[in-house]
């Protein structure tokens, strides 16, 4: 969630269908009291559409491909209702970063030698 001003600019992970995303900026816009709500998908990742219960039943292209069920877009509501209940508040520190150097960064490489084949 990001907030400038009157504008909340909202990053999930989902293709939101037309109804989908104006039940979300209905829904989000008297909890932080903005006068627009911008609804930004495939904020780090991709987790298909969501769609309403009522989109779900009928089971059309985007609800096919819900991931999550029919009670995702609730799901997603209750989360951001829970996180602009506690907007504002003091948030703790994550974890201490730690620094690598180049030998911790080479024993964590992935790629395996190889060779090519011997022409005969």
């Amino acid at each position: 969630l990001l907030r400038i001003g009157p504008v909340l600019i909202v990053g999930v992970p989902f293709e939101l269908t037309t109804v989908a995303g104006r039940r979300l900026r209905a829904a989000l816009r008297p909890l932080f009291d903005v006068e627009h709500v911008i609804a930004n998908s495939y904020a780090n990742g991709y987790a298909g559409y969501c769609t309403t219960f009522e989109e779900y039943q009928l089971q059309h292209y985007e609800a096919g491909y819900t991931l999550f069920g029919p009670h995702q877009l609730a799901a997603l509501l209750t989360k951001l209702e829970w996180m602009a209940q506690r907007w504002g508040d003091e948030v703790p520190a994550g974890p201490e970063l730690v620094a690598f150097d180049d030998a911790d960064l080479d024993a964590r490489l992935f790629d395996t030698p190889w060779t090519l084949p011997r022409r005969l």
